[in-house]
C-alpha cells in the first residue's frame, strides 16, 4: 500500500512502514520516534500542516512514554502511539468527503 494524496508519499509511506514494523516489534520505539523525527522535519508544505503537527505530538508523546512510563509498560504505550498515527494518516488521506 503506497501514500496518495499526500505531497511527501515517500516519507509518509516510510512512516506507515515504521508504524508497522514497530507494531510487528522488529524496530524500537526509539527507532520508530527517528522516523517520526524525520517526517517531521521533511514535511514542510502548507497543505500538510497538520501532518507535521501530528507528528510533532507524536514525537513529544514518545518522548514522554520514554520517560514517565515503567519500562515493561512502554511497548504497549508506544504501540498505541503507532496505531493511532497509522489510523490518523488514513483518515487524513481520505479526506473529509470521503465515506
Amino acid at each position: 500500500m503506497t501514500a496518495t494524496g499526500f505531497i511527501y508519499e515517500e516519507m509518509i509511506e516510510e512512516l506507515r512502514q515504521g508504524c508497522r514494523d514497530h507494531l510487528d516489534n522488529r524496530i524500537t520505539a526509539d527507532a520508530l520516534q527517528r522516523i517520526v523525527l524525520r517526517a517531521e522535519a521533511t514535511i514542510v508544505a502548507v497543505g500538510e500542516q497538520d501532518i507535521r503537527d501530528k507528528m510533532t505530538n507524536a514525537d513529544g508523546a514518545l518522548e514522554l512514554i520514554k520517560f514517565t512510563i515503567e519500562e515493561d509498560q512502554q511497548i504497549t504505550e508506544t504501540q498505541q502511539v503507532a496505531r493511532n498515527l497509522v489510523a490518523w494518516l488514513a483518515k487524513r488521506e481520505k479526506g473529509p468527503f470521503d465515506t
